[in-house]
């Protein structure tokens, strides 16, 4: 699998290829241009300019089948750069976090202080009756475990208020 910059190379040379026969095309470089720009510069953009480009522009993409190829592409090979970059700042970020916000490290079981950090997020889902809710209104909270490596016990810590995803939904707070 291409890694993000050669999967963007190939959808920028393809594109410019097509350019002179499709007008509708140049509207979509114009699109693509800043994603492109973002990855050039070693960034990984967020998921909404890849979601708007193929959202929007799907019926230019499915004129052209290696356009359409290289698009999704891209777009396995931005899904593996952000889970990545995820990783990245669950094994570093998160880290130097409890390191300042953590005074305490004995687990409250048994009393051990060698503590595990998954380099990954996890979900917890608002429950709904023992069903899968997709999409809608449903919760969805967001957590890096930290795990005991004695005895298995498991500390939750919210992924937004450690910085390493924004909140996209505001909770009352509880009165002090």
């Amino acid at each position: 699998m291409p890694d993000l910059i050669e999967a963007t190379m190939r959808l920028e040379g393809l594109a410019k290829k097509y350019l002179a026969k499709d007008r509708k095309l140049k509207a979509v470089m114009n699109k693509l241009e800043p994603l492109f720009r973002k990855i050039y510069d070693g960034k990984v953009p967020p998921q909404r300019m890849f979601d708007e480009i193929r959202d929007r522009y799907t019926d230019v993409f499915d004129n052209y089948e290696s356009l359409e190829e290289a698009l999704d592409q891209l777009d396995e090979a931005y899904q593996d750069a952000y889970q990545k970059r995820i990783r990245d700042s669950v094994g570093k970020g998160f880290v130097s976090h409890l390191k300042q916000k953590w005074a305490e490290r004995s687990c409250p079981i048994c009393r051990a202080q060698v503590w595990n950090v998954p380099n990954s997020l996890f979900e917890l889902r608002e429950f709904s009756g023992g069903g899968l809710v997709i999409g809608g209104d449903m919760s969805l909270f967001v957590v890096v475990p930290i795990i005991c490596e004695e005895c298995g016990y498991t500390h939750l810590f919210s992924a937004t208020r450690s910085g390493l995803l924004k909140a996209t939904v505001d909770w009352p707070r509880l009165p002090a």
